[in-house]
């Protein structure tokens, strides 16, 4: 079955070393000497069905969004199957307790108002607790009178990620950092540490469950008919390895009886993914 990735996409140095460790993350290989956002990659990926990478976005929705394409990007994803994506860290909120550990069920971006819904699709006894999520463009200690949790990440992240994975492998996670009683000018690097380490351990039945889906995902998606003789015998690049791998889907999903000969007689990749579009489109 085909490799399963869960990309997290984490803004703070102070939210992702709990990751880094509980994964045994190292500086992603292939990223050194680049320029961009770091990436990390949990240790003997290739001997497990399941890929663990992270990048360290920084604050903001901008750079969540611009950091979702470099992750895509720079992996290289088209070794997953699937990719779900986990945007991790502080969150504030009115009256949610410190701590306490929330899954956005959907996600607003305050600027423009468009808004995202990512679906629970595992078993109701290993949700999280669920309510909306508002991402603001600046650090604000105004929070809504609603059930509103706050930042300013998740939407950028809902933005870009969407065009790779479906909403249901796009989830944000969050820790309650501040509230009325407590102001953001009170959280420092170790207690967003100790938070995050808290909140990682207690998402644990919920992230085998997300897994599991993301797996699902995996099988269903496998490198269709074909897919792996095209590429062995003509040049594609990764764009049109990804092109390739959808529109073979489509076709094996309908039953289109693809000849080998003909296709494997073309020059480019170019010429394979307009051969098969025009096929698509009879």
């Amino acid at each position: 079955m085909a490799n399963t990735c869960i990309y997290w996409v984490v803004a703070l140095r102070s939210e992702a070393e709990p990751i880094i460790q509980r994964f045994k993350m190292k500086l992603f290989a292939n990223h050194h000497g680049k320029s961009g956002f770091p990436i990390w990659e949990s240790q003997n990926a290739s001997e497990s069905d399941v890929t663990h990478r992270l990048v360290l976005c920084g604050i903001g929705k901008i750079n969540a969004a611009a950091a979702v394409s470099w992750l895509q990007a720079v992996t290289n994803a088209m070794d997953c199957g699937a990719v779900a994506w986990i945007n991790f860290g502080i969150a504030g909120h009115r009256q949610r307790t410190i701590g306490e550990v929330v899954r956005a069920n959907k996600v607003t971006d305050v600027a423009t108002g468009k808004s995202w819904y990512p679906p629970a699709a595992w078993k109701r006894k290993v949700d999280l607790k669920a309510a909306p999520l508002q991402t603001v463009d600046a650090p604000t200690s105004n929070y809504s009178d609603e059930d509103y949790l706050i930042d300013m990440e998740s939407s950028g992240v809902f933005a870009v990620a969407s065009r790779f994975s479906s909403l249901e492998l796009i989830q944000s996670i969050k820790v309650i950092s501040d509230n009325a009683e407590h102001a953001i000018e009170g959280i420092t690097k170790e207690s967003v540490r100790e938070a995050c380490n808290a909140a990682l351990i207690e998402i644990a039945p919920w992230l085998e469950a997300y897994i599991e889906i993301a797996r699902e995902e995996s099988s269903r998606i496998e490198a269709p008919p074909l897919y792996e003789t095209l590429i062995g015998c003509i040049s594609f690049s990764e764009t049109q390895k990804h092109q390739l791998r959808r529109i073979l889907i489509r076709h094996h999903a309908v039953g289109t009886d693809l000849q080998c000969g003909s296709l494997t007689a073309l020059k480019s990749g170019r010429e394979v993914i307009a051969a098969l579009s025009a096929i698509v489109d009879e």
